[in-house]
């Protein structure tokens, strides 16, 4: 759980609704992040884990969004999907990069969002997770909407 984050969340839904949401939803994760001319966005895989409250995510170690985060270790995120009813999470948080290790959390990213590892993509990540860097964002307020009821 979130420590006591009540205070910066904005929208209809509490810290429980948001923490099952983030723990139900297969969409992907945009992120925001500062970048060296314009402001980066990217779409990653995300896991929830509601015992610490960390939002993990993976990019490769030479990727622009690692580049960036290294840089300026902040970001915004949202957690949506692109057809109705429109509802979801965003968020700003601050981030820490870890390297190593990363085959773990890939793999449960892998099952999450392609529903195993058995996939050429799936093979070729785990082959290069030495080369892989977690993102923790430990968010600091979240936003939410729904518009389920309005769109019935």
């Amino acid at each position: 759980m979130v420590g006591n984050m009540n205070s910066r969340i904005n929208g209809p839904w509490s810290l429980s609704q948001i923490e099952e949401y983030l723990a139900e939803t297969v969409t992907p994760m945009r992120i925001s992040v500062g970048g060296a001319d314009y402001p980066l966005l990217c779409s990653v895989w995300f896991h929830y884990d509601a015992a610490d409250g960390l939002i993990r995510c993976i990019s490769h170690e030479r990727s622009e969004l690692i580049k960036s985060l290294l840089k300026h270790p902040r970001c915004s995120f949202d957690i949506s999907p692109n057809q109705p009813p429109y509802k979801g999470v965003r968020g700003r948080g601050s981030v820490v990069l870890k390297t190593g290790g990363a085959t773990e959390l890939l793999t449960r990213l892998m099952n999450r969002h392609l529903g195993g590892t058995d996939s050429a993509l799936s093979q070729w990540l785990l082959g290069r997770a030495a080369e892989e860097t977690t993102i923790e964002i430990k968010p600091v307020s979240f936003s939410t909407w729904d518009y389920s009821a309005r769109m019935q």
